[in-house]
């Protein structure tokens, strides 16, 4: 264990690896779950990598093989779930995504920071020498507003959330902090984007060629990611709907305000992709300094 004897059980997670305790079998369960997420995700992605690169326009075939493989942590962990639970252990992590039971204060939470870290990254942006915005509020719609989120949704937040904050963060914290966790977690999620990097604007901004100075950029903003959605998920009492939320709000919101404040979303990739990288990981430092370490919450560690 992470040295916290207060937790909170998650059905979610590898019941074996759980009853028994052991390191290798924690392990184990771990690696199994890592590398069917990515086999589901790649042997879809890679295809629709080949098809853009011989075409670089969006095709329904493409765009449905993306779709797809993004569900492969998801789909992983409810395999995996009820194979080691069976149909109740799956029910109950399926059950998550509607666990709003600790307040409104994390659905509220979950959407407040991304948006709040792209205005802090403009505050940065203009501290280091910028013109200062003049927002064009006219150009937030009720219409583009809804169609984005409909667009976002199904992507990111619906696709990943069940196996990275609802199967392998609780599995890792039966044995880690939460921050150790969340950092391992970074990577792999990191990873997992790999056939990603070569589709502008998928993974990677849509200026930016795939290197090892660009990966590791993304590899510093996937795991402030990952401490702020840990953060969110154990502060919620493991909530997936809370999880989501906050997926949305890191997909969304730089394309909804972008307009607002920058014109559009390829100059906000441009010019706040290190501020907002920056204010993303202060935020995550702040939540590490006020919660620590072991639980980067006030409450258990969700296992």
């Amino acid at each position: 264990m992470n040295g916290n004897d207060r937790s909170e059980r998650h059905p979610g997670a590898a019941q074996d690896a759980a009853a028994a305790g052991r390191p290798g079998e924690l392990i184990r369960s771990a690696v199994v779950f890592v590398a069917l997420s990515y086999a589901i995700s790649w042997a879809l992605w890679i295809p629709a990598v080949r098809i853009y690169l011989a075409d670089p326009r969006i095709t329904p075939l493409g765009l449905g093989l993306v779709l797809v493989g993004a569900y492969g942590p998801t789909i992983a962990a409810f395999l995996l779930t009820a194979r080691s639970g069976g149909a109740p252990a799956a029910r109950a992590l399926g059950a998550r995504y509607l666990r709003f039971r600790a307040g409104v204060l994390w659905p509220i939470l979950a959407l407040g920071i991304p948006a709040a870290v792209f205005l802090i990254g403009i505050g940065f942006n203009v501290l280091a020498g910028a013109e200062r915005p003049t927002p064009v509020w006219s150009a937030l719609t009720l219409g583009s507003f809804l169609g984005r989120v409909a667009f976002a949704l199904p992507f990111g937040p619906l696709a990943e959330e069940a196996g990275w904050r609802g199967y392998l963060l609780p599995l890792l914290q039966r044995r880690w902090s939460a921050l150790t966790s969340s950092l391992v977690i970074g990577v792999i999620w990191t990873l997992w984007h790999i056939p990603m990097f070569w589709v502008p604007g998928a993974a990677l901004p849509p200026e930016v060629a795939p290197s090892v100075g660009s990966v590791g950029i993304y590899l510093l903003g996937v795991s402030a990611t990952s401490i702020i959605a840990t953060f969110l998920y154990n502060s919620s009492a493991g909530s997936l709907g809370v999880a989501v939320l906050y997926h949305l709000g890191t997909n969304l919101w730089h394309q909804v305000l972008a307009p607002v404040f920058v014109g559009e979303a390829t100059a906000a990739w441009r010019d706040l992709r290190l501020p907002a990288l920056a204010a993303n990981g202060l935020v995550a430092l702040a939540i590490v300094a006020l919660f620590g370490a072991r639980r980067l919450s006030r409450r258990e560690v969700v296992v």
